[in-house]
């Protein structure tokens, strides 16, 4: 590490990601005031985080996180968040839809920060127990096919940078690198971003920490998410592979406002969710899910096409299949 970081952002200069993981190490052991930890934060935010400098803090949060023992292929779908925007736990429902698909779903994710609107919110007014160990999700990734990972669970020492977060008064890094921070290493990953510059920060992350299979979605709305209102645009991570846009309309979907979407806080988007396994949920909700899951499924190799994704994810919910796995998942881990 350098010998003073500030030095260095002082002078403009990028940190490398050996620099970058040395100085989240010594963030993260209390090395840093809560003031002084704020100040490096946001001289990293303002001059613009680089993907190495996002992978160095990635690489730390993992060296401290609780590890799942699970070695099998697994896929990840999340959001980093930033949009400030009212919203459906999409990420969390697909999870579901993939997993009753064939793919092994090891989903990473958190209460909100501001509001009970959090993949674990979520899952906690469904009744599903959240609280579930390293075995206990390995356990759930080999019986069921998806388990669920708590970020405050696996990364505790984060605690200690909550006041210098607060500080900050700011998106950071952590919030570029806590959703890359996976602790079951996911070998596929499809991440949400607000702006297209973050994304294309967060697809070359993925590249450096070897995600072999990886995509990046920023909503036409500004959400970090996918978005029926207009094109969406998909970054891979595979180098030198650039950006495409899909506009939904071309698969056959109706273009739907963003601010036109059901959703809200957990007690919403409970009743919401399971309006939607039961094929009850608005039509648009049901097409933006299967848009977001056909993703997944394509990204991860389970299909060859986008349309196939889409039909696939579409029968899913229809025939009752993704329905079926959250009941077999809330039963499996209730028995923990």
């Amino acid at each position: 590490m350098t010998a003073n970081p500030n030095a260095a952002l002082d002078a403009g200069r990028d940190l490398t990601s050996a620099e970058a993981q040395a100085l989240c190490d010594a963030m993260l052991r209390g090395s840093f005031s809560d003031q002084a930890a704020a100040e490096v934060l946001v001289r990293l935010a303002e001059k613009g985080e680089t993907p190495e400098e996002v992978h160095g803090f990635v690489v730390s949060l993992l060296s401290h996180a609780e590890r799942v023992p699970f070695e099998g292929p697994t896929v990840d779908m999340c959001g980093t968040g930033g949009s400030g925007l009212v919203r459906f736990n999409v990420s969390t429902t697909v999870a579901f839809v993939v997993a009753a698909g064939g793919l092994c779903v090891a989903k990473h994710g958190n209460r909100g920060s501001s509001r009970p609107n959090g993949s674990f919110d979520l899952l906690a007014a469904l009744g599903v127990r959240i609280d579930l160990d390293g075995p206990a999700v390995a356990a759930c990734l080999s019986q069921i096919g998806v388990g669920f990972i708590y970020a405050r669970r696996f990364h505790p020492v984060l605690k200690r940078l909550v006041e210098a977060r607060k500080l900050a008064a700011r998106r950071t890094i952590f919030n570029l690198a806590a959703p890359l921070s996976n602790p079951s290493r996911v070998r596929a990953q499809v991440v949400g971003a607000a702006t297209s510059s973050t994304a294309v920060t967060v697809a070359r992350c993925l590249a450096l920490l070897g995600v072999q299979h990886g995509l990046v979605i920023s909503g036409n709305s500004g959400i970090d998410d996918v978005d029926l209102s207009g094109p969406v645009t998909l970054h891979s991570a595979n180098p030198g592979a650039g950006a495409t846009l899909l506009d939904p309309t071309t698969l056959g979907l109706a273009r739907v406002p963003y601010d036109e979407l059901p959703g809200g806080d957990a007690d919403v988007n409970c009743t919401l969710f399971l309006q939607l396994l039961d094929g009850r949920a608005p039509q648009a909700l049901r097409e933006l899910v299967c848009l977001s899951a056909a993703l997944v499924f394509s990204t991860a190799g389970r299909v060859s096409s986008l349309p196939e994704g889409l039909a696939l994810a579409s029968d899913l919910l229809a025939g009752g299949a993704a329905r079926d796995k959250f009941a077999e998942y809330r039963s499996f881990v209730s028995h923990l």
